[in-house]
């Protein structure tokens, strides 16, 4: 009895002496591991929300210029190649459009000839880095019946005067050049730049569009 005692005492001194806490060589180690852990994911993790930034702001450019080739198209298609009108320096355009506030293309039966609304306008504004977007009714004036050029319309004013006022209709532009390349065609070139990243600069897309006129 007093062996098994004796036994039992031992053992549970040795189980106390070596059931110590970490030493300070183990801490700083396990410490140091902890916190290159710790900088690698941080490391990876701004990585990854970068890409993913940058991606985003890629999207969303591509997505803001095909909304303004909608538009653009849309007016063209629209329009007539005997009203259009590019400025001298290329930073806009005009065109009489014959659809109506809903949409509908104007056609008077009795003549059997198109009824035009509207002179769109889309012009460069540097200052803002935006395309405008404006429009000039010409309803109860003769180009309502018979088409031509702006500068003809009313007091006949250079293109470049009506570049004032209208709705934005595409942010974060940089450069824009709108050309007729061939009689009845039109050819817009744009370059966007957005700096969503703040690291590497800003992204950049570059849209094209080219597009004939039906009248």
């Amino acid at each position: 009895m007093f062996t098994i005692n004796r036994i039992g005492r031992l053992a549970l001194r040795h189980t106390l002496v070596y059931k110590k806490g970490f030493t300070i060589a183990e801490v700083l180690v396990a410490s140091g591991v902890f916190l290159l852990m710790l900088g690698v994911l941080v490391a990876v993790f701004y990585q990854s929300t970068a890409v993913m930034m940058k991606g985003t702001s890629q999207s969303s450019l591509q997505r803001d210029a095909l909304g303004f080739g909608r538009k653009l198209s849309n007016a063209i298609h629209y329009g007539t190649a005997s009203s259009l009108t590019v400025a001298t320096d290329q930073s806009g355009i005009s065109l009489l459009t014959s659809d109506d506030t809903n949409g509908r293309f104007r056609y008077d039966p009795a003549l059997s000839i198109a009824l035009w609304s509207n002179y769109q306008v889309f012009y460069f504004e540097s200052a803002q880095n935006l395309i405008r977007n404006r429009q000039i009714s010409v309803i109860g004036f003769p180009e309502e019946a018979a088409p031509g050029p702006i500068e003809s319309f009313d007091s006949a004013q250079p293109i470049e005067n009506y570049f004032t006022g209208g709705k934005p209709v595409l942010r974060d532009v940089q450069t824009v050049t709108f050309e007729e390349p061939l009689p009845g065609l039109v050819k817009v070139d744009i370059e966007l730049a957005r700096d969503d990243t703040r690291k590497e600069g800003p992204e950049t897309y570059t849209f094209s569009l080219t597009r004939n006129f039906r009248n």
